[in-house]
C-alpha cells in the first residue's frame, strides 16, 4: 500500500516522464503470459509504455509492449521491486 497520495502522484509522474522503460520479463511472468496467450511469442525483455495507479488493491500497474502488431490486448502487470 502507498500511504501518501502526494508521493504516489509524484512517483507516477516521474515514471511517466521516463517512458519507455526497458525491462526484463521474469520466468514467472513469461509462464503466466504464455498460459493466457499461448499463440504469442513472449520475449525475454520488453518496454514499459505506460504506468498507472489502481489504488491500494492493485497498486502500480505497468503496460508492457511485448512487440508486434498481432498482440490482441495490452499486457498489464504489477510493479515488482527486486
Amino acid at each position: 500500500m502507498i500511504d501518501d497520495p502526494n508521493k504516489t502522484n509524484l512517483l507516477i509522474a516521474m515514471l511517466k516522464e521516463s517512458l519507455p522503460i526497458q525491462t526484463k520479463i521474469t520466468p514467472y511472468l513469461a509462464r503466466a503470459m504464455a498460459q493466457q496467450s499461448p499463440d504469442i511469442s513472449i520475449p525475454g525483455q520488453c518496454n514499459v509504455i505506460d504506468v498507472f495507479y489502481t489504488g491500494d488493491v492493485g497498486g502500480i500497474l505497468c503496460c508492457l509492449d511485448i512487440g508486434g502488431p498481432d498482440i490482441p490486448r495490452l499486457i498489464e502487470v504489477s510493479v515488482e521491486i527486486s
